[in-house]
Protein backbone atom coordinates (compact mmCIF):
# COMPACT_ATOMS: atom_id res chain seq x y z
CA UNK A 1 0.00 0.00 0.00
CA UNK A 2 3.14 2.56 0.68
CA UNK A 3 4.30 1.40 -2.72
CA UNK A 4 1.15 2.60 -4.24
CA UNK A 5 0.51 5.59 -2.15
CA UNK A 6 4.70 6.94 -3.14
CA UNK A 7 3.43 6.35 -6.67
CA UNK A 8 0.72 8.50 -6.76
CA UNK A 9 2.10 11.07 -5.12
CA UNK A 10 5.16 10.65 -7.70
CA UNK A 11 2.84 11.07 -10.67
CA UNK A 12 0.95 14.03 -8.87
CA UNK A 13 4.46 15.35 -8.57
CA UNK A 14 5.20 14.51 -11.95
CA UNK A 15 1.83 16.20 -13.77
CA UNK A 16 2.21 19.72 -11.27
CA UNK A 17 6.09 19.81 -12.64
CA UNK A 18 5.19 19.19 -16.62
CA UNK A 19 1.57 21.82 -15.98
CA UNK A 20 -0.41 18.89 -17.71
CA UNK A 21 -3.04 16.77 -16.23
CA UNK A 22 -2.86 13.46 -14.58
CA UNK A 23 -4.59 10.88 -16.44
CA UNK A 24 -7.31 9.12 -13.95
CA UNK A 25 -6.10 5.23 -13.61
CA UNK A 26 -8.85 3.26 -12.79
CA UNK A 27 -7.83 0.33 -10.09
CA UNK A 28 -7.58 -2.83 -11.53
CA UNK A 29 -9.84 -5.95 -10.29
CA UNK A 30 -8.50 -7.71 -7.16
CA UNK A 31 -5.48 -4.97 -7.06
CA UNK A 32 -3.66 -7.49 -9.85
CA UNK A 33 -2.21 -4.44 -11.86
CA UNK A 34 -0.57 -1.69 -10.66
CA UNK A 35 0.33 1.00 -12.91
CA UNK A 36 4.11 2.69 -12.99
CA UNK A 37 4.55 6.07 -14.66
CA UNK A 38 7.61 6.96 -17.07
CA UNK A 39 7.44 10.93 -17.78
CA UNK A 40 8.32 11.66 -21.90
CA UNK A 41 8.59 14.75 -23.55
CA UNK A 42 4.44 14.23 -24.55
CA UNK A 43 3.53 13.78 -21.23
CA UNK A 44 3.23 10.63 -18.97
CA UNK A 45 2.97 7.07 -20.40
CA UNK A 46 1.21 4.56 -17.83
CA UNK A 47 2.98 1.42 -18.18
CA UNK A 48 1.35 -1.60 -16.19
CA UNK A 49 2.81 -4.87 -14.60
CA UNK A 50 1.57 -7.41 -12.65
CA UNK A 51 2.51 -8.69 -8.89
CA UNK A 52 1.57 -11.62 -6.85
CA UNK A 53 -0.92 -10.72 -4.35
CA UNK A 54 0.42 -13.46 -2.36
CA UNK A 55 2.48 -13.04 1.01
CA UNK A 56 5.54 -11.72 -1.59
CA UNK A 57 5.48 -9.86 -4.08
CA UNK A 58 6.90 -10.82 -7.67
CA UNK A 59 9.38 -8.10 -8.61
CA UNK A 60 10.08 -7.92 -12.28
CA UNK A 61 12.58 -10.31 -13.77
CA UNK A 62 12.00 -12.35 -10.88
CA UNK A 63 10.52 -15.74 -10.71
CA UNK A 64 9.23 -18.57 -7.87
CA UNK A 65 11.13 -21.88 -8.03
CA UNK A 66 9.86 -25.01 -6.37
CA UNK A 67 12.18 -26.03 -3.09
CA UNK A 68 11.58 -29.67 -1.37
CA UNK A 69 12.15 -29.19 2.08
CA UNK A 70 14.93 -32.03 3.22
CA UNK A 71 15.54 -33.63 6.25
CA UNK A 72 17.87 -31.35 8.74
CA UNK A 73 16.99 -28.27 6.14
CA UNK A 74 16.60 -24.92 8.57
CA UNK A 75 15.38 -21.43 7.00
CA UNK A 76 18.63 -19.89 7.15
CA UNK A 77 20.67 -22.74 5.20
CA UNK A 78 18.01 -23.14 2.60
CA UNK A 79 18.86 -19.56 2.20
CA UNK A 80 22.73 -20.20 1.63
CA UNK A 81 21.98 -22.85 -0.48
CA UNK A 82 19.68 -21.95 -2.52
CA UNK A 83 20.10 -17.59 -2.72
CA UNK A 84 24.21 -18.07 -1.34
CA UNK A 85 23.59 -15.68 1.81
CA UNK A 86 21.80 -16.84 4.80
CA UNK A 87 20.80 -13.54 5.91
CA UNK A 88 18.12 -14.41 3.49
CA UNK A 89 16.39 -16.33 5.64
CA UNK A 90 13.22 -13.85 6.46
CA UNK A 91 12.62 -13.57 3.00
CA UNK A 92 12.16 -17.53 2.18
CA UNK A 93 9.91 -16.94 5.66
CA UNK A 94 7.87 -13.99 4.71
CA UNK A 95 6.83 -15.07 1.15
CA UNK A 96 5.90 -18.58 2.53
CA UNK A 97 4.43 -17.32 6.08
CA UNK A 98 0.92 -19.11 5.10
CA UNK A 99 2.26 -22.38 4.53
CA UNK A 100 4.89 -22.29 7.19
CA UNK A 101 3.07 -20.48 9.96
CA UNK A 102 3.75 -18.66 12.81
CA UNK A 103 7.50 -20.36 13.82
CA UNK A 104 9.84 -19.95 11.38
CA UNK A 105 12.08 -23.13 13.24
CA UNK A 106 9.23 -25.74 12.42
CA UNK A 107 9.18 -26.65 8.79
CA UNK A 108 9.13 -30.12 7.88
CA UNK A 109 10.51 -32.39 5.13
CA UNK A 110 9.05 -33.17 1.88
CA UNK A 111 6.99 -29.94 2.21
CA UNK A 112 7.67 -27.11 -0.44
CA UNK A 113 8.69 -23.79 -0.19
CA UNK A 114 8.77 -21.26 -3.19
CA UNK A 115 11.68 -19.36 -3.60
CA UNK A 116 12.09 -15.67 -5.21
CA UNK A 117 14.69 -16.21 -7.85
CA UNK A 118 16.56 -14.19 -10.74
CA UNK A 119 14.52 -15.79 -13.61
CA UNK A 120 17.88 -16.34 -15.28
CA UNK A 121 19.23 -18.88 -12.38
CA UNK A 122 15.61 -20.49 -11.81
CA UNK A 123 15.26 -24.16 -12.59
CA UNK A 124 12.42 -25.16 -14.55
CA UNK A 125 12.31 -28.94 -12.93
CA UNK A 126 9.77 -31.36 -14.53
CA UNK A 127 8.50 -34.52 -12.37
CA UNK A 128 8.13 -37.41 -14.01
CA UNK A 129 5.78 -40.75 -13.45
CA UNK A 130 5.71 -43.77 -13.97
CA UNK A 131 2.79 -46.60 -12.89
CA UNK A 132 3.13 -48.76 -9.46
CA UNK A 133 0.56 -51.10 -8.90
CA UNK A 134 -0.38 -51.30 -5.16
CA UNK A 135 0.24 -54.87 -3.68
CA UNK A 136 -0.82 -56.34 -0.42
CA UNK A 137 0.72 -54.80 2.21
CA UNK A 138 1.54 -51.48 0.65
CA UNK A 139 1.59 -48.10 2.59
CA UNK A 140 2.63 -45.02 1.41
CA UNK A 141 4.96 -45.09 4.49
CA UNK A 142 6.79 -48.34 3.35
CA UNK A 143 6.03 -47.65 -0.38
CA UNK A 144 8.54 -44.60 0.21
CA UNK A 145 10.98 -46.40 1.93
CA UNK A 146 11.29 -48.56 -0.70
CA UNK A 147 11.18 -46.45 -3.47
CA UNK A 148 12.78 -43.07 -2.07
CA UNK A 149 14.98 -44.21 0.70
CA UNK A 150 13.16 -42.29 3.55
CA UNK A 151 9.45 -43.39 5.02
CA UNK A 152 8.73 -39.57 5.56
CA UNK A 153 8.69 -39.17 1.87
CA UNK A 154 5.01 -40.93 2.24
CA UNK A 155 3.65 -37.23 2.26
CA UNK A 156 4.68 -36.82 -1.71
CA UNK A 157 3.28 -40.53 -2.08
CA UNK A 158 -0.05 -39.13 -0.88
CA UNK A 159 -0.05 -35.79 -2.54
CA UNK A 160 1.03 -36.94 -5.81
CA UNK A 161 -2.25 -39.65 -5.37
CA UNK A 162 -4.30 -37.54 -3.36
CA UNK A 163 -7.20 -37.26 -5.46
CA UNK A 164 -7.76 -41.09 -6.01
CA UNK A 165 -7.21 -41.98 -2.00
CA UNK A 166 -9.55 -38.89 -1.29
CA UNK A 167 -12.09 -41.08 -3.79
CA UNK A 168 -11.18 -44.65 -1.86
CA UNK A 169 -12.32 -42.90 1.57
CA UNK A 170 -8.52 -42.64 2.22
CA UNK A 171 -8.31 -46.45 1.98
CA UNK A 172 -5.65 -48.12 -0.56
CA UNK A 173 -6.55 -51.13 -2.28
CA UNK A 174 -4.59 -53.90 -4.00
CA UNK A 175 -4.49 -53.47 -7.48
CA UNK A 176 -5.15 -49.53 -7.22
CA UNK A 177 -1.91 -47.93 -9.74
CA UNK A 178 -0.40 -45.00 -8.03
CA UNK A 179 1.80 -42.44 -10.33
CA UNK A 180 5.31 -42.41 -8.71
CA UNK A 181 8.15 -39.89 -9.24
CA UNK A 182 10.79 -41.46 -11.04
CA UNK A 183 13.12 -39.01 -8.94
CA UNK A 184 11.81 -37.55 -5.32
CA UNK A 185 13.18 -34.10 -6.27
CA UNK A 186 13.80 -33.69 -9.92
CA UNK A 187 15.35 -30.18 -8.72
CA UNK A 188 17.85 -31.62 -6.82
Amino acid sequence: MKKITLLLVAIILLASCAKKAVPQVEPAPDDTAIESTTPTDEGIVVEPYTVDRGEGTIVPGMVEEAYMVKRGDYLSKIAKNELGDWTKWREIYDHNREMIGDNPDKIFPYRFLQILKAAAVAKDCQVEFYDYTIEEGDTPWNLAGNVFGDELAWIIIYMDNQEMIDRNGGIIYPGMVFQLRKELDPCK
